[in-house]
């Protein structure tokens, strides 16, 4: 199942345990956005069985966006 834009976590082979979220911004640019923390995974209701894997060039074509914190 793909990945929808706002709605999907995921992470990349290059990566590490960094786990990202995928997300549009109000000026509607998609960024992904690093969740820092377990915390920050649970302060935003995150549900860990939804991280899916992505190859990393895929990962590295979406632009940077706000980090999301605890």
């Amino acid at each position: 199942m793909p990945i929808k834009m706002g709605s999907g976590l995921f992470t990349t082979e290059f990566t590490g345990d960094k786990v990202f979220w995928l997300d549009i911004e109000e000026t509607g640019r998609v960024v992904k956005r690093w969740v820092t923390s377990p915390e920050a995974m649970n302060k935003y209701h995150f549900n860990w069985d939804n991280i899916k894997p992505v190859y990393g060039f895929f990962a590295n074509a979406i632009p940077d966006g706000r980090e999301v914190v605890r």
